[in-house]
């Protein structure tokens, strides 16, 4: 799922929002898959920005109507890329997870 900060948050945390189109968000261990995400800054003041994210090659999840700026001079400066087992609990065991082919781009990639 997507965690962002946004102008609109309702607390002092972010926003979860799972991608549950077609329940694509729903991984299963020992498989490989294809995850595309999509990030798009809004206009100043407006509620236009989108988060889309695609796994293998099918929509799992859009959201089109985000405010994550209201001054026109703040921009995307990072892409954090991360895996978290989170809050005060431990993971129960030692896990693992597999990365390939990550490309950061400007316009849709899709499956290789």
């Amino acid at each position: 799922y997507y965690y962002p900060y946004h102008a609109d948050m309702t607390g002092k945390y972010g926003s979860n929002f799972y991608w549950d189109i077609g329940n694509r968000g729903s991984l299963k261990n020992g498989k490989w898959y294809c995850v595309e995400t999509y990030v798009k800054i809004n206009t100043p003041k407006e509620n236009d920005g989108v988060l889309r994210g695609w796994i293998d090659n099918q929509p799992a999840f859009e959201k089109s109507d985000l405010r994550f700026r209201n001054n026109p001079d703040l921009k995307v400066e990072q892409f954090w890329f991360n895996i978290y087992y989170g809050g005060k609990w431990a993971a129960p065991a030692d896990m693992h997870i597999d990365f390939d082919a990550v490309v950061i781009s400007d316009r849709r990639i899709g499956c290789l």
